[in-house]
């Protein structure tokens, strides 16, 4: 493109949009999604889409002033919304707030320190081991919380908890946090948690640890890991990179799309750690990997419309959760994924399902869209109550 071509695109970007909006670099945009071609090419652009749940009618995306005339050039239909802060500057408004995780964001050191000090103040209940490395080499880590081991009994029926596998999703982390806290300080009380006699509890607090950097110090909005794919491209959508579906609908073989599947079924470490340790592992009663936004309990199938083998046991399931999950001002609803939200393939809880044959669910934390990725601190401490509720009532049911 010429640069007169170019410039030319950024002036009639701030004529349609409102020269009142032309000031600030960084914008909120709605793209207007009439058929499923346009969300595909969307998709495959490469652009910031900021809805969890990207459909027709129109989705929004993060973008700047330059981006936005590209996208117009490329014949989409723009609407300016806001302007937005400057996705590299996220992490600075919390690097003088006062260390409670239940009224701010942890970057990745903190979260560590958080599970550490988890460590050292209950290490009968709380012990940990490395999964595997990232794409970076940053260790990945597992908490496991629950009563010793008895030699010569039953095995252990354990329960994985998966924290920001995307790494745009900040709350998902608050989350894992308050679980694996409220965990381990129940089992230092007695009889606090009588139905975790053999349960027990194997936390991951980052998945995507180099990701999730990434948002405190390049991208609030980046959601996948940092392979280089070359040409410019990064990231594999690790939630798309795992074996049941790989390559179906809901993923893309383009590097630089968001739902980037990589080249082959867990061909990213941070995924083929996690399957190593739950394939070690042996039994495996249940998986929530935590998500947000969108306020929903996820069941398999996500590659596939057709019904799961267990589809009444893995519903009545969410229903229970979702039962105890609405008692803190958020309503949330329970389907299977395909259905309640997207086709998808090569997802964690339908792994999980057809491998273990695990209750295995996809939770997406709060909002429902009006904040987003971006949820306020306040909303924080309510997302983490109820998300421990829905743990606790998926431990009764598990059973010993």
């Amino acid at each position: 493109m010429s640069t007169f071509r170019f410039q030319l695109a950024i002036l009639t970007v701030a004529v349609v949009l409102g020269t009142a909006h032309a000031e600030g670099d960084h914008w909120r945009i709605k793209v207007s999604v009439p058929d499923s071609a346009t969300l595909n090419r969307l998709l495959e652009s490469g652009a910031n889409v900021l809805d969890c749940c990207p459909h027709l009618g129109h989705t929004h995306v993060a973008t700047t002033k330059p981006d936005a005339a590209l996208l117009q050039l490329r014949g989409f239909q723009i609407e300016f919304v806001n302007e937005m802060p400057d996705p590299a500057n996220w992490g600075r408004f919390y690097e003088h707030v006062p260390a409670d995780y239940r009224d701010t964001y942890f970057n990745a050191d903190q979260i560590l320190a958080h599970f550490e000090g988890l460590r050292a103040q209950y290490p009968t209940f709380v012990t940990r081991s490395q999964i595997g490395t990232s794409i970076n080499s940053e260790p990945i880590w597992v908490y496991r919380v629950g009563r010793p081991l008895k030699i010569g009994g039953t095995p252990e029926n354990a329960f994985i908890i998966i924290g920001l596998t995307h790494a745009r999703e900040w709350v998902s982390g608050s989350v894992v946090m308050h679980v694996a806290t409220k965990a381990a300080q129940n089992l230092s009380t007695p009889q606090a948690v009588p139905f975790m006699t053999n349960q027990t509890l194997y936390v991951v607090p980052i998945l995507n640890p180099d990701g999730y950097r990434f948002t405190w110090t390049n991208n609030r909005y980046w959601r996948k890991n940092r392979r280089n794919n070359g040409g410019g491209n990064f990231g594999v959508d690790l939630n798309r990179n795992y074996a049941k579906g790989w390559g179906g609908g809901g993923s893309s073989g383009s590097p630089g799309s968001e739902t980037y599947r990589g080249t082959a079924p867990f061909s990213e470490p941070e995924t083929a750690g996690l399957r190593d340790f739950t394939l070690s592992l042996p039994r495996v009663g249940a998986v929530v990997d935590f998500h947000n936004y969108s306020q929903k309990i996820l069941w398999p199938w996500s590659y596939t419309t057709a019904a799961p083998p267990h589809r009444q046991m893995l519903s009545d399931t969410a229903a229970l959760i979702e039962a105890q999950m609405d008692g803190f001002g958020a309503n949330y609803d329970h389907g299977q994924g395909s259905i309640a939200l997207y086709i998808a393939g090569g997802t964690s809880k339908d792994w999980f399902y057809d491998v273990k044959g695990s209750r295995s669910y996809t939770i997406e934390l709060r909002d429902t869209g009006a904040f987003g990725f971006e949820l306020p601190p306040s909303q924080i401490r309510p997302t983490q109550d109820e998300a421990w509720a829905g743990v606790v009532e998926m431990l009764k049911i598990m059973g010993p």
